[in-house]
C-alpha cells in the first residue's frame, strides 16, 4: 500500500516514502502529529492510502510467463493460477488501504 497527501497547492498526490498499517503507527515512525512536504505542513489524518499495484494483471502474466515452459497448457494454466494470487494480493492491499484510511492519529 502507498501513503500520500493532496498537495495543498497543486491538488496531486505526493507520496510518502514511509509506510504504517494505521495513522497511530505512522505517527510513531514520523516522531510527530504533524510533518513537513515541499513547505507544506500536513497532520497524520491527512495522510491517505492506496493499492500499491494492480496485481492481478502482473500475477496473469508472470504466471502466463512462467507457464510458458509447459507449452499451451502451461501458459494457460500458468495464467489462470497467476491471475488468482495477484487477485488476492489486490485484495489484500485494498483491505489494508481501507484500514488505514478509517484509522486515527
Amino acid at each position: 500500500m502507498k501513503l500520500y497527501v493532496i498537495d495543498k497547492h497543486t491538488n496531486t498526490k505526493t507520496y510518502l516514502r514511509v509506510s504504517a498499517a494505521d495513522r497511530a503507527t505512522l505517527r510513531g515512525v514520523l516522531g510527530n502529529q504533524y510533518f513537513v512536504i515541499n513547505g507544506n505542513q500536513y497532520s497524520v489524518s491527512d495522510v491517505q492510502a492506496e493499492p500499491s499495484t494492480d496485481s492481478t494483471a502482473v500475477g496473469g502474466l508472470l504466471g502466463g510467463v512462467i507457464g510458458a515452459a509447459g507449452g499451451a497448457p502451461g501458459v494457460v494454466i500458468g495464467g489462470i493460477l497467476g491471475a488468482l494470487i495477484g487477485q488476492g494480493q489486490t485484495e489484500k492491499e485494498q483491505r489494508e488501504a481501507s484500514s488505514f484510511n478509517g484509522s486515527r492519529a
